[in-house]
């Protein structure tokens, strides 16, 4: 196998353990516009695309505005309590610092001011070269774009040097389509399931097993 130089990370549920939060936000957001709460599973089986998606999802809206209304909500509380109700998973700093003269990218669907508060907030984004946010809806996993994008406009071009980490369905299918090898963890948001059904090239149970990948 060609040595894995370049190395993208989802964020939510790869290298932040973030569940609560994002499901605490949520049940403020309809709170907030007048829905009733919703468990654990009713708001995570949504997490599959952006932000926008979910609101959607999760309040039945389809105006842009009413949207964009229930986005800014959930975003301001995410921000506000990001850095106190979720918590980088074991190994995460161990095996950054290993991985420290790979190219490093995050690759998200996530707002890309919410990823940079989340990095900041954690002390890591000095690891990263490139963050790929989902503020573009047209180019989010799990279509090939944001991948795409990142080789394309920083004229990167050895896609078998590459591997995408991450922990949903979505992770697994834009690396796939794009051509590049994957990596799935057992630990995150999505449901063990749905991830091994997505076939990716490697299933670990903690962040600091990518060592022995990268290595392989």
């Amino acid at each position: 196998m060609s040595s894995l130089d370049i190395i993208l990370f989802d964020l939510d549920g790869t290298l932040v353990d973030s569940k609560s939060v994002i499901i605490d936000s949520a049940n403020n957001m309809l709170e907030s516009l007048g829905f009733k709460k919703l468990d654990e599973y009713e708001i995570l089986k949504h997490i599959k695309f952006d932000t926008n998606y979910l609101i959607s999802r999760l309040t039945g809206f389809t105006d842009s505005e009413q949207i964009k209304k229930g986005v800014d909500i959930f975003r301001d509380y995410w921000k506000e309590h990001v850095g106190t109700d979720s918590k980088l998973f074991e190994g995460v700093i161990e095996t950054l610092e290993y991985l420290k003269n790979k190219e490093l990218v995050i690759t998200s669907n996530g707002i890309r001011v919410v990823i940079e508060e989340m990095l900041d907030r954690f002390k890591i984004r000095r690891f990263f070269k490139y963050i790929i946010s989902g503020d573009e809806p047209d180019c989010i996993k799990p279509t090939a774009c944001p991948i795409n994008k990142l080789f394309n406009n920083f004229n990167i071009e050895k896609k078998d040097h590459a591997i995408i980490v991450g922990d949903m369905v979505a992770d697994i299918k834009a690396g796939k389509e794009a051509g590049i090898k994957t990596c799935a963890v057992t630990y995150g948001i999505g449901r063990l399931e749905d991830i091994k059904k997505a076939k990716p090239d490697y299933l670990i149970d903690n962040i600091i097993e990518l060592k022995n990948i990268i290595n392989s």
